[in-house]
């Protein structure tokens, strides 16, 4: 899976939006990446079923949702800046 398809299955209706801020912000596009890349760290420990992995995923699930919220806030900003 992508980086785009991660970000467009979590973000469907602010994807396009996404796509021109990670052009033009290079903080922006780096957590998209994390995001990304944490998402796909996720669903490879989960099908491995280790039992000490338990922690380890909830570490990766919490960076996952700062991760999220970042982004969420970053499009927001956006979202405001081009309605003024």
């Amino acid at each position: 899976m992508t980086e785009d398809e991660i970000l467009f299955l979590d973000f469907p209706s602010d994807f396009e939006m996404l796509c021109a801020a990670r052009k033009s912000n290079k903080a922006f596009r780096e957590a998209c990446a994390d995001f990304a890349a944490i998402k796909m760290e996720i669903l490879r420990v989960s099908q491995q079923n280790k039992p000490n992995d338990e922690r380890f995923l909830a570490d990766l699930t919490e960076s996952l949702e700062d991760l999220r919220q970042e982004i969420r806030t970053t499009l927001s900003r956006h979202r405001d800046a081009k309605s003024d």
